[in-house]
């Protein structure tokens, strides 16, 4: 778990370099909270494919059947990555639109999640 967790905050500090500081405080809370739920969410999904559940989304069960929690932290870390570089390049006009949609989405999931009975702690 300690290596995963390593895996994961190296990745995203590595795809959150400082020209981040263009961004306005709503921007930074806004990205904030997305990781936050990512990770809330890749919490419950290691629960979830750890238990020998289905994962509904396709491309995590893929993963997931080939590469373990491995392939599921390599998914998480690569989309907060990605989240974050097109919010930074292609949706830098809409960034506030584009990130509380992303937060809204992760938010959801991880409700679902909750309502399914897979915590994260």
């Amino acid at each position: 778990m300690k290596k995963t967790l390593l895996i994961v905050t190296t990745i995203i500090l590595i795809a959150v370099p400082a020209e981040a500081q263009e961004w306005d405080n709503v921007e930074k809370s806004a990205f904030g909270a997305y990781v936050a739920c990512n990770f809330m969410d890749y919490l419950q999904t290691r629960r979830i494919i750890g238990a020998g559940h289905r994962e509904l989304n396709p491309a995590i069960e893929v993963l997931a059947d080939e590469m373990g929690k491995t392939g599921v932290t390599l998914w998480f870390a690569g989309t907060t990555a990605l989240t974050y570089i097109l919010s930074d390049t292609i949706f830098k006009k809409h960034r506030k639109i584009f990130l509380g949609f992303m937060v809204g989405s992760s938010t959801q999931t991880v409700e679902w999640n909750l309502r399914m009975g897979y915590r994260f702690w």
